[in-house]
């Protein structure tokens, strides 16, 4: 069984995160103020995404692909409820839980025998798929900004061949 007390939970800083968990086995991204962090710890592999230096996602899975099970799930939901009540989603087919806070969500997935549960901030469902560090997310800002300025500039230029039309069959 695992120990809620001896484990990080979501909102945590990368450093507070390797004080419980020890030195990640492997970090992608920026280790300053995003990316995707790896850590063995127990029977688990914890794979946690820090954005703006902290923990917004954390999926724990043993490490020989077993279920976890209803004890080590209740554990890990119990270390991520922050003082707060978890309420499972009876509706759902998987097991799908909301905190009472609404600020945090839990999944585990059994349809698919990949045994992983995440456990997930509200809000981190609204970024992209691939959690993106400040300076990815400003690039895809960028991108789209290009896309509106090549756009407005399109819609400009078609704009004025109108109104030249116009004044050509005004002028007739």
């Amino acid at each position: 069984m695992l120990s809620p007390s001896a484990s990080a939970a979501l909102l945590e800083t990368p450093t507070q995160l390797a004080a419980h968990y020890g030195k990640p086995l492997d970090i992608e991204g920026n280790s300053k103020t995003g990316g995707t962090y790896t850590y063995r710890w127990k029977r688990l592999t914890i794979v946690v995404h820090v954005i703006e230096h902290r923990s917004r996602d954390e999926r724990y899975f043993h490490r020989d692909n077993t279920p976890l099970t209803t004890g080590e799930i209740q554990a890990l939901l119990d270390l991520n409820a922050l003082g707060h009540a978890w309420r499972r989603n009876t509706d759902a087919e998987q097991l799908r839980w909301r905190r009472s806070d609404s600020k945090a969500v839990a999944h585990y997935d059994e349809i698919h025998e990949t045994h992983v549960l995440q456990i997930s901030t509200s809000n981190y469902e609204t970024w992209p798929n691939e959690p993106k560090t400040p300076n990815q997310a400003l690039e895809r800002t960028a991108d789209r900004r290009e896309s509106l300025l090549s756009m407005t500039s399109t819609l400009k230029s078609e704009a004025q061949l109108a109104l030249v039309s116009d004044r050509s069959a005004c002028s007739r």
